[in-house]
């Protein structure tokens, strides 16, 4: 169930998510995600924790629900 104030808000036009790109050369590294929502009446919101991740292989990265990656070993993957 989503949140009221949610409900109540125009529509999403875009999300932004920060940073759009990332390289990292180790593993076991960590790497934090933000996402923005910018509104149809022109506001914004920070929407990081209301959004859902995946990884397209979790033996390389994997992504908490606070946007939070773990990288494990290198290679390829989007978030």
């Amino acid at each position: 169930m989503m949140p009221a104030w949610l409900c109540a808000q125009p529509a999403v036009e875009r999300l932004e998510i920060f940073p759009a790109e990332r390289t990292l050369h180790a593993p076991g590294r960590t790497q934090q995600l933000a996402v923005r929502a910018h509104f149809a009446d022109g506001s914004q919101r920070d929407v990081t924790r209301l959004t859902l991740y995946t990884s397209t292989d979790t033996e390389i990265a994997t992504i908490d629900g606070n946007g939070l990656v773990r990288f494990h070993q290198p290679g390829e993957v989007a978030i």
